[in-house]
């Protein structure tokens, strides 16, 4: 589980810790006695002493700066700045508006949603297959059984089959329509097949798209 990032509403704030982080540092080294004492020495001897003093203060600075900025910035990828990386936040560039908790809590929402559609379409791949090999095999079954009771009589005998055009009198010979009737069933329930598979795709499709539209209006 991952841990929630600290979340700052604006990039003002971040700089405001880090003057007060550099401020109670600055108090830390203002109470050291042995900077206490150099700071004494220097104030009674030559000017060059005075400047060395000051010059040295001024790289304390420096470093305290570049230390506390090396903090923050290993701390920023565990800080979000008005739902921004911290990165990306800092830049001086950046414009951000307001932090919109609703919005946000919108968008964890809408991801959550794709997420669990995914994990929908990913186990209908596993079981639609299955079940539609079975429905179309049924149907099938059923047209095979309706195609026998056409051909046979109440009475348990055969029907003689129609006669069709291509039919020659006196031949002897008989085209049965039952191949290309069986055919044209098989093809209407491919046809259905596809259709059904293709419908399901299309739905959680246009799911998705209308949840995507509706997170932007």
């Amino acid at each position: 589980m991952d841990i929630p990032k600290v979340q700052v509403e604006a990039r003002e704030d971040v700089l405001f810790l880090k003057s007060e982080f550099r401020k109670s540092v600055h108090q830390c080294l203002d109470s050291n006695r042995h900077l206490q004492r150099c700071r004494e020495q220097s104030a009674d001897k030559e000017t060059d002493a005075q400047q060395h003093y000051t010059q040295l203060t001024g790289d304390i600075d420096t470093l305290i700066s570049q230390w506390v900025d090396n903090i923050f910035q290993l701390a920023g990828p565990n800080i979000q700045v008005n739902g921004l990386e911290y990165n990306q936040a800092m830049r001086p560039n950046v414009v951000m508006d307001d932090y919109d908790e609703s919005l946000h809590q919108e968008t964890q929402q809408l991801q959550a949603e794709v997420e669990a559609l995914t994990i929908l379409v990913a186990e209908q791949r596993k079981t639609i297959p299955d079940m539609l090999e079975t429905a179309v095999a049924r149907q099938l079954e059923h047209r095979l059984q309706h195609l026998n009771d056409d051909l046979t009589g109440t009475n348990g005998t055969r029907n003689p089959p129609p006669v069709t055009n291509s039919q020659s009198p006196g031949s002897g010979k008989t085209a049965s329509p039952v191949p290309e009737r069986t055919r044209a069933e098989f093809d209407q329930a491919l046809g259905s097949l596809l259709e059904l598979q293709k419908v399901n795709t299309e739905h959680c499709y246009d799911a998705y798209v209308q949840r995507q539209q509706e997170s932007f209006n």
